[in-house]
């Protein structure tokens, strides 16, 4: 996925795994030969790319299904999220990429964690004002 427009100057979100905005994957059953659903996604990798961040932007991760813990690859670099234990409910988030004075792009990398729960959200927001 490649957002093309600014993103950061007002809070947005990327919403994964909900079988609404992101479908689910369909394939074959092997044993069966019947259609089947890849529910939630599970085993993708999404290749996310905002190609304009706004200076002073925050992404977080907020997982909708419950309890998250994994990586995710930030510009090369491996976060977890969250940093320690787990985020425990939908009204929790995770940092994934502040982006300070200056803006520029942004790639993630990410699939669901193995036990994790989806959908997922990447919330795109303005940080506070500094004090």
């Amino acid at each position: 996925m490649t957002v093309t427009g600014e993103v950061g100057r007002t809070p947005a979100r990327l919403l994964i795994g909900d079988n609404s905005s992101d479908l689910n994957l369909m394939g074959t059953d092997p044993m069966s030969g019947t259609g089947a659903s890849n529910a939630g996604n599970f085993g993708v990798l999404y290749k996310i790319k905002f190609e304009h961040v706004a200076p002073n932007s925050l992404i977080t991760f907020n997982p909708r299904g419950g309890n998250y813990m994994g990586p995710v690859m930030v510009n090369g670099q491996i976060v977890q999220m969250p940093s320690t234990g787990s985020i425990t409910n939908a009204n929790l988030n995770s940092v994934v990429y502040r982006t300070g004075d200056e803006g520029g792009s942004v790639e993630i990398l990410f699939t669901a964690a193995s036990g994790s729960n989806l959908p997922v959200n990447f919330l795109i927001t303005p940080q506070p004002p500094k004090r």
